[in-house]
């Protein structure tokens, strides 16, 4: 009866299956996501990053790919590494996170003529302290000039309300502006930048102004994105529908 069974045994080679022994045909883990949602009205740039994952998972380089959706058309994600490299963000379960352990940068051109814009991304509160912060660059000329705001946990505390930072990197050095200001509110969802061409920033947690100031820094720059602050923050950081509109 073994040897009867034996001989019906038919092995059979998948080759689409994924194998991170080849490395120019590595594979990937595909995943459910939710399905995409609707871009805002009047939205240049929108990216719910409602696609499959992009990780170093067998051999993978992560990355964001492009923009799913807004008035200027698919928009294709640059970052401070080559695009050859392994990516600095990447993404996971529907979510824009980490995956370099240090600070980066990310970022579309949003097709705007002045640098009038609303930038706009959701964190995504989930467990373990997962998706508690976020951040974003605005009036982005490269990867070493542009503009930033994040915010970050009160220090030895997450429970307490979060802490705004806001500056910009000018040929690689960084300047701060603000340096961990209190956001009044700990339920907030978005963070939102409005810059205009005449220099002034003004930052909201939802629909709260927590700080504004001007500065005449790139302000005609119309490149816009995510920001990471830091290595260690593979966790905390997370990043969901990122929207760029225009300012009236």
């Amino acid at each position: 009866m073994i040897a009867r069974l034996a001989t019906l045994r038919n092995f059979v080679l998948d080759q689409t299956a994924p194998d991170f022994a080849n490395p120019s045909n590595p594979g990937q883990i595909n995943v459910t996501v939710d399905a995409t949602p609707a871009a805002p009205g009047g939205a240049l740039v929108f990216d719910s990053f409602s696609r499959n994952n992009s990780t170093y998972i067998l051999g993978g380089k992560g990355g964001l790919g492009s923009t799913e959706a807004g008035s200027v058309g698919a928009q294709v994600w640059q970052t401070n590494l080559s695009a050859g490299e392994l990516q600095p963000l990447g993404i996971l379960a529907g979510h824009a996170v980490l995956l370099a352990n240090d600070a980066a940068v990310a970022w579309v051109s949003t097709g705007a003529s002045t640098g009038d814009l609303d930038v706009r991304a959701d964190r995504t509160l989930g467990k373990y302290g997962s998706g508690h912060n976020t951040g974003l660059s605005f009036r982005v000329v490269d990867k070493n000039n542009f503009f930033f705001a994040y915010t970050s946990d009160a220090p030895n505390n997450p429970a307490q309300p979060k802490k705004l930072w806001l500056g910009y990197y000018q040929s690689g050095v960084s300047t701060f502006l603000l340096k961990g200001l209190s956001i009044p509110s700990s339920s907030w969802k978005t963070l939102r930048v409005l810059t205009t061409q005449a220099g002034g920033i003004s930052v909201y947690a939802d629909k709260v102004q927590v700080y504004s100031t001007t500065s005449p820094v790139f302000a005609s720059a119309t490149g816009a994105g995510l920001f990471n602050n830091a290595a260690g923050l593979n966790l905390t950081n997370r990043w969901d529908n990122f929207t760029v509109l225009g300012v009236p």
